[in-house]
C-alpha cells in the first residue's frame, strides 16, 4: 500500500511541474503582466532587503527559522526547475 501511495505522490509532483508553470503564465497573460522567467522573483534589491530583515520579521514567527541563504537557494533552484520547460 505504501508503494502505491508513493507512486501516486510522485505522479502528482510530476503533473504539478507540468501544470503550474502554464497556469501561472496564463494568469500573467490575463492580468497583462510581463513575465520573462523565474529570475524576476529574485531581484537583488529585494533580496538584499529581505536578507537584512529576515531575523527581525520572521524570527518571532518561526521558532527554528532556517538561514536566509539556505531558503533562497532552495527556492531559487525549485523555481528554475519548475519553469525550465516553459520557454
Amino acid at each position: 500500500m505504501e508503494r502505491q501511495s508513493d507512486e501516486t505522490t510522485k505522479e502528482k509532483a510530476r503533473r504539478s511541474k507540468e501544470i503550474l508553470p502554464n497556469l501561472f503564465l496564463k494568469k500573467c497573460k490575463v492580468r497583462k503582466v510581463d513575465f520573462s522567467g523565474p529570475e524576476e522573483f529574485f531581484d537583488k534589491t529585494l533580496l538584499d532587503y529581505t536578507a537584512k530583515t529576515w531575523e527581525q520579521w520572521l524570527g518571532p514567527l518561526v521558532p527554528e527559522l532556517p538561514p536566509f541563504e539556505l531558503v533562497i537557494d532552495n527556492l531559487e533552484q525549485k523555481f528554475f526547475d519548475l519553469f525550465k520547460y516553459t520557454k
